[in-house]
């Protein structure tokens, strides 16, 4: 599916079996990394539809790569 929906074309909340597709895993694997606490929570958007936001999957991503997330807005940076 990623290949027939790129981004933009990904809702911001993902069911299951898209937020595996778009990070690259097997759901089985993200339902083993969830109940190991290793993995973002999804949100209960309905009763019976959990979603994952696709910024945290992002996120989990970064810091999975290794990658320095930038939490601070620019009025916190020092001056130059």
């Amino acid at each position: 599916m990623s290949a027939e929906r790129p981004l933009p074309g990904w809702p911001r909340g993902l069911r299951e079996d898209l937020a595996a597709e778009y990070i690259g895993l097997s759901v089985s694997s993200i339902r083993t990394l969830r109940h190991r606490g290793q993995f973002p929570a999804p949100i209960p958007l309905t009763k019976g539809r959990l979603i994952f936001l696709r910024d945290d999957l992002d996120a989990w991503l970064d810091r999975k790569a290794g990658r320095l997330l930038v939490t601070a807005d620019a009025a916190d940076w020092p001056d130059a």
